[in-house]
C-alpha cells in the first residue's frame, strides 16, 4: 500500500504544482451518507483516484478496476463504505459516496485524473458529531444505561433514584419528564480510580413517565432509562381544587353582598313611601256632627224635636 501511495504522489505531483484546486466544503451529520462531487469534464476517464489529505488512498479507479471489486489495498477505515457511480463514469462522473460517515472521516479529499488534461478537485468534508446511544460500542469509560429505582413513595409524591458507575469522562445526569422538562434533583458524585460514580435523586409529585438521562458530550454518547410513576393524590389536582373552591367562595360573597345591598335599598324605598303624603289626603273632609245629649234635645223647639 505504501508503494501504491508513493506511485500516486509521484504520478500526480506535477498536477499539484501546475494547477490550483477547485475547493468546496461539504457538511454532513455523523452516520449519514455523503456524496463528494467530481467530474473529469470529458467522457469516460480511464484513471482517477481520490485521496484524503494527500496521505490516504480513498478510492482508485483504473480501467474498470477499483477497490470494490478486485483491486487490493483499501484502507480498513474506509473499506466497504466508499462507492462510485459506475453507470455514470462513461459520462465523466468521478464522484464517490461515503456511507455511514464517522467523525474521523472529516478532512480534505482530492479527486485527481491522469489524462491529456490533468485536473484535480478538492472537497473539504466536515462530519458533525451526533450524540447517540453507543452502549454497543467498545469505548473505555462509556456510561452504561442508568440504574433507576423508587427509594420512597407516599400518596402525593415519590422519591426517584438514578445511578451511573465507572464512567469517564464525567457524564451529565438529569431527570426529565415525558415533555422533556428537567426535574430538579440532588446530585452525589464520587471519583474512584479516575472514573465517576454519580447518584441523582428527584422528588416528583404527579403521575408520568420519567427518564434518567446520562450524557458524555466528549464522546457523543447519550443513554437513558425510563420509569413510570403513579401518584394517587396529585398535588396539582389539590391546587386546582383549592383554586376552584376559592373562586366559588368569592362568587358566594359577591352574591351575598349584592342581595344585602338590594334588600337595604328595598326597605329604604318603603320608608320613603311612608314619609310621602299624597295630595288628595291633604284636602278637607266632611264628617257628621256629634250626637246631641238629652239636655240639648230638650232645649230645642218642639217642632224641631225628634
Amino acid at each position: 500500500m505504501e508503494l501504491l501511495h508513493f506511485y500516486f504522489l509521484a504520478l500526480f505531483g506535477i498536477i499539484c504544482c501546475l494547477e490550483g484546486p477547485d475547493i468546496r466544503t461539504v457538511r454532513v451529520r455523523q452516520d449519514e451518507d455523503v456524496v463528494l462531487p467530481c467530474s473529469s469534464g470529458k467522457t469516460h476517464p480511464e484513471f482517477f483516484v481520490w485521496m484524503k489529505d494527500f496521505r490516504q488512498e480513498v478510492f482508485v479507479y483504473i480501467g474498470g478496476r477499483h477497490y470494490n471489486n478486485d483491486f487490493p489495498g483499501h484502507d480498513p477505515q474506509l473499506k466497504g463504505r466508499v462507492f462510485h457511480f459506475e453507470d455514470e463514469v462513461q459520462s465523466g462522473n468521478a464522484s464517490i459516496v461515503i456511507r455511514n460517515t464517522k467523525v474521523e472521516d472529516s478532512g480534505s479529499y482530492t479527486c485527481m485524473f491522469r489524462d491529456h488534461h490533468p485536473l484535480r478537485q478538492t472537497v473539504n468534508l466536515v462530519v458533525e458529531p451526533v450524540s447517540k446511544d453507543r452502549t454497543a460500542e467498545t469505548i473505555p469509560g462509556l456510561a452504561l444505561r442508568p440504574h433507576v429505582a423508587i427509594l420512597d413513595q407516599a400518596k402525593s409524591w415519590a422519591l426517584l433514584h438514578c445511578e451511573v458507575q465507572d464512567a469517564f469522562p464525567k457524564p451529565k445526569l438529569e431527570w426529565v419528564d415525558s415533555d422533556n422538562n428537567r426535574v430538579p434533583a440532588e446530585e452525589i458524585v464520587t471519583q474512584i480510580g479516575g472514573t465517576y460514580n454519580i447518584i441523582l435523586r428527584a422528588r416528583v409529585t404527579r403521575t408520568d413517565h420519567f427518564r434518567c438521562v446520562a450524557t458524555q458530550e466528549e464522546i457523543n454518547h447519550t443513554t437513558y432509562t425510563k420509569i413510570f410513576i403513579y401518584i394517587t393524590e396529585s398535588s396539582t389536582g389539590l391546587i386546582v381544587a383549592v383554586a376552584a373552591l376559592s373562586v366559588l367562595l368569592l362568587l358566594l360573597m359577591v352574591l351575598y353582598y349584592r342581595l344585602k345591598y338590594s334588600k337595604g335599598k328595598y326597605f329604604q324605598q318603603l320608608i320613603t313611601m311612608e314619609e310621602w303624603t299624597p295630595q288628595w289626603s291633604q284636602e278637607k273632609t266632611f264628617s257628621l256632627p256629634p250626637e246631641e245629649t238629652p239636655q240639648q234635645l230638650t232645649r230645642r223647639p218642639a217642632n224641631l224635636q225628634r
